[in-house]
């Protein structure tokens, strides 16, 4: 059976994040807004995602983790105190074989699906202002202004379909099956339970 090569060890070790060269140049740029971003979540949430690095020649690359660094170095400056960051080692054999895997890091392979998104973070109270996410255009992070229109656009009167369709509603139990099922029905909708 084929089998999976690792080239990443099993411990991690920690450095100070003046011991971190980068490696990725300016492959990247990160905006002065995305730059608040990020240091208002490390200033509140702190530092919670391990570094990956490549050891090379006694100088330690940075693979992955370059805005971060950017960021906490910025903050060392304005007085805060930055403990050493965990790290992953990463195995590299060349400086070129350690260039391709930036570009692994830095690849985004899937890609987020808006109802994927919308049921990933139901019931939770995050800001999403303060997140980045380039698959969706800048109206996509207003969903609860998005939400609230929608309420807002449904007709008065009963809107006349020249077509039928099936329409599949989840609810979470028998009791909340039951109230959406009288809902529909009040409003004239043909409704059948499954």
């Amino acid at each position: 059976m084929p089998q999976i090569r690792l080239h990443v060890e099993n411990e991690l070790k920690s450095f100070d994040v003046d011991e971190l060269e980068p490696l990725q140049g300016e492959l990247k740029k990160l905006s002065e807004t995305n730059f608040n971003k990020l240091k208002k979540s490390l200033v509140e949430k702190g530092f919670k995602l391990v570094l990956h690095v490549w050891q090379n020649g006694g100088i330690n690359y940075l693979i992955d983790g370059h805005q971060r660094v950017h960021v906490l170095q910025q903050l060392r400056k304005q007085g805060y105190d930055i403990p050493p960051i965990p790290c992953a080692i990463v195995q590299a054999r060349t400086y070129s074989e350690a260039k391709e895997t930036v570009l692994l890091a830095v690849s985004q392979y899937g890609k987020i699906d808006e109802i994927g998104f919308e049921d990933f973070i139901s019931g939770e109270d995050f800001k999403l202002e303060d997140f980045d996410f380039p698959d969706f255009g800048a109206d996509f992070l207003k969903l609860e202004e998005k939400q609230e229109k929608e309420k807002n656009d449904v007709p008065d009167e009963p809107v006349q379909a020249e077509q039928e369709f099936l329409v599949v509603v989840m609810a979470a139990d028998e009791v909340e099956q039951k109230e959406i099922f009288e809902q529909l029905m009040e409003q004239g909708v043909t409704c059948k339970i499954m």
